[in-house]
């Protein structure tokens, strides 16, 4: 079963920020583990919203609104994807739960875990 593990942005990744000190080895720690277990399909971070980022509304009407970042809704905004081919949703919950802290400490990170069709 395929699942996408959505990171969250919080105001450290909004910013820019690289996050706690050795955050980058410690993905591609576990990027490494992932990968090693024969489960990983795609893994990437995203730019802050304000460098580039760019909302369209109402595709599909006559009246598509463009809005250009930052976004103002940190823990809304996606700032990076982890794609994995595991068992069930249980297995993709607890290799959620080993992913590295983005977030400096007294920040939130959250991730949202979505099945793939």
């Amino acid at each position: 079963m395929k699942f996408v593990l959505l990171v969250k942005s919080n105001p450290v990744t909004e910013a820019g920020g690289e996050g706690p000190a050795g955050l980058g080895e410690a993905m591609a720690r576990y990027n490494a583990e992932l990968a090693a277990a024969g489960l990983l399909l795609d893994a990437v971070g995203i730019y802050p919203s304000g460098e580039g980022g760019v909302r369209l509304r109402g595709i599909g009407t006559d009246t598509v609104t463009r809005i250009d970042g930052p976004f103002d809704e940190p823990g809304q905004i996606v700032a990076g994807y982890t794609v994995s081919d595991v068992r069930n949703r249980d297995e993709a919950v607890e290799w959620a739960k080993r992913m590295p802290r983005i977030a400096m400490p007294g920040d939130p990170c959250e991730i949202e875990i979505r099945q793939l069709y």
